[in-house]
Formats: C-alpha cells, structure tokens, sequence
C-alpha cells in the first residue's frame, strides 16, 4: 500500500529533528537523516492527498465510504494533513536555517509552505483541538511550533516570516501558547477534580472523556508547563503551575474513583493495564506491569469506541478478529464495557442529569478493558513529559 501523505510528513519532521541531534555526534546519519527529511518533504508535496481511511466496518449504521482496512492494529485514520506538513515544514526550517542570520532560499521555501498551508498568522498559532486537545497522533501542528521555541527562534520568526511569506504576524508562537496554556487553567479551576477538559459538554452527554482521555490531560499539563516557561509575568507563572500540579493530581489519583491512572504510584494504583506482555492476572506466567504505566482512562464514548474498533459486527453481538489466524472469536473487553462500564456511569448520567460525573467516571480497571486500561508509549511520553518538569 502506498505510504500516506500525513505519514511521509511526519517521516520528513523527525528526520529533520533527528538530522539536527546527530550532527555533532554522528555526520553521516545526520546526513542520512536531512537526506530522509527532504526526500519525505518533497514525496509528500508531490502527492498531498493520499489518506490511510480508517472504517473498520462496512455493516450500516456505519459503513465507510471506502472499504474497511482491519490488517494488523487496525488503521489509524487521517485525512487532514495540514498539521503534520505544518510539523515538517517548521522542523526542516530550522533544521536549514541559522538563528540570528538571514534565511536562505531554501528555508523560506518552507516558511511560504506554512503559510500556504494553513495563511495568515494561524500557521505559527499554537492550537487547541477538540478533545485531543493539546497533541495527539493526528495532532501534531504544536510540535513544530514547540521545536521553534525550544530552538529559540521565538523572537525573530516574525520578522523572517514576514520576510519570506510577506506575512505579518500580531503575536508571537510564545504567546499563542501561554494564551492557550491560561485556557486550560481556565478549565482546571471551574472542573471540581481539575482537570483542563469542559466536563460533561458534548452533545450526546458523554462529554469529552473518550480513548486515551488521560494521555490528553498528560499533554495539556505539559503544554502548561511549557506556557509558564514564556510567561511574563509572575501571577500568570503561578497560575500556570498551579494549574499543572492540579491536572496532574488527578491523573495521580484526585479524581471521583480515586484511582491513580499510573502503575505502582499511590494507594490505589491501576493494577490491570491491558497489555500484551503485562499481563499476570490474564496469563500467571506473565510478568506484572512495572511502576509508572499510565493508561488511558475514563472513556465515555462508548459507541464511537466499539464501533471505531470493529468489535460490533452488523448485528451489534461482540466479535473480535485474532490478529495472526484472523479468525473471528467472542470479544470479552467489549462485552464487559457495553455490560459493566457504561450502565455504571452514562445509565447515572442519564437519569440525574449529571453529565459532569457520568463521563468522567466510565472507567474500569480490568485486564481486557482496552477502552480504558490501555496502555501505549505515546500516552507513557506524554506522562514523563508532564512529571518531568514538576
């Protein structure tokens, strides 16, 4: 299958990084790497529309417009690909520019790139997603924007940028991000358990506590911290951090179950991630998870959940395919979120009204609830990024 565009870019952006990490370590793999981003680059520009569809059915209410692709993990959909070339084109600029000199022709072409991609001043604005939030795997534009200010090219992008896109900007990425950083602080102190999520809004009462809602919060508190390094004034420092060490509480175990997320850390700590090697309490000759294993967390989206994973066959009965003999068996994390999980919290939800605690509580620590007790190393970076600076 033809690699997808969104997948090239990203190919193109952490090539890039990895070109920049290794050229005083190693020059030949960072000559690799540059090579690998800019052949990414322009494979991708050739070909900006190939997409990865991800409809794991082909049974109504749900059928796909294209054929449901169930090889392997499952597909991991994406069709709007302006985030990652937005990553790509920021981490090949600086990785082809110098700070505090002028641009080449070669870096401007990328700078022209982001502003063709997205225009104006929203090309260098940090943005805040629906329910992803902060990043995510198919959110992935604040990553780039991250690396400029890392690489400490906050300060002279609005000039450069004007200068290549004959563009002006109103405020620099550092300020987009402590805007959206004050944001989420915002959130933290109106939730009760503090967390940077609007509890309970979504239109189907579920709220915005879907899959991996914990690695969103681990983002969004590491987007917190890293707002407070740009702030310029001490009260919003202290509101920032505040907000930071308040969101992360929650994750720890300050939450309506009382059940800290991580592995091995506080007094009632998850004891059964679903994991494929980690798995004693499904298989005793298996290992136990290790301390500091963050899964995913309350998951309320129940439909979107079952459905989006093919675990719903047309008659709506659990199934599940073995991804080695692909043959069809009975799929017990379903059967017991579908049974178990949501009564306990939407069925609540539904009859007191309290779309606040309904979502936030549809958890459940149990060795096949993938729904909620997944674990995965995007979501694991997101938590050492969030501890890392507290």
């Amino acid at each position: 299958m033809t690699t997808p565009t969104a997948a090239t870019y990203a190919l193109a952006a952490v090539a890039a990084q990895c070109a920049r990490i290794w050229k005083d370590i190693d020059t030949f793999m960072a000559s690799r790497c540059d090579d690998a981003a800019k052949s990414a680059w322009a494979a991708a520009q050739l070909n900006p529309s190939i997409y990865r569809y991800g409809e794991y059915t082909n049974s109504a209410p749900y059928a796909g417009h294209v054929p449901a692709i169930n090889t392997g993990g499952g597909a991991y959909s994406d069709t709007a690909v302006t985030d990652q070339m937005n990553w790509a084109a920021l981490e090949l600029y600086i990785s082809n520019s110098v700070a505090g000199a002028a641009d080449s022709e070669e870096a401007k072409i990328y700078l022209r790139a982001l502003n063709k991609n997205v225009g104006g001043s929203n090309a260098l604005k940090f943005t805040d997603y629906p329910y992803a939030k902060a990043l995510s795997w198919k959110h992935t534009k604040n990553l780039g924007l991250l690396s400029l200010l890392v690489n400490q090219r906050d300060a002279e992008i609005l000039a450069k940028y004007r200068d290549a896109a004959n563009v002006t900007l109103q405020s620099l990425p550092s300020k987009t991000l402590v805007d959206m950083g004050k944001k989420y602080a915002d959130l933290v102190s109106q939730t009760e358990f503090g967390v940077p999520k609007a509890v309970g809004s979504s239109e189907d009462g579920a709220g915005p506590f879907n899959w991996a809602s914990n690695a969103d919060i681990a983002n969004q508190v590491g987007m917190l911290i890293q707002a407070r390094m740009y702030a310029t004034n001490q009260a919003d420092r202290d509101l920032l951090l505040s907000a930071a060490q308040r969101a992360t509480s929650y994750l720890l175990g300050n939450n309506p179950l009382g059940k800290s997320y991580v592995t091995g850390y506080g007094t009632n700590p998850v004891r059964n991630p679903h994991h494929r090697f980690w798995a004693k309490h499904k298989d005793i000759r298996m290992p136990p998870a290790p301390p500091g294993m963050l899964v995913g967390g309350p998951n309320g989206k129940y439909q979107a959940a079952l459905v989006g994973a093919n675990y719903l066959d047309s008659r709506w009965q659990f199934a599940s395919r073995d991804p080695v003999t692909q043959q069809v068996g009975h799929d017990r994390g379903a059967e017991k979120y579908t049974d178990y999980v949501i009564p306990a919290c939407l069925g609540r939800d539904l009859v007191s009204g309290d779309g606040e605690l309904g979502s936030i509580s549809c958890y459940q620590d149990d060795v096949d609830s993938y729904m909620t007790n997944e674990v995965a190393i995007n979501w694991n970076s997101a938590l050492f990024w969030a501890v890392a600076f507290q």
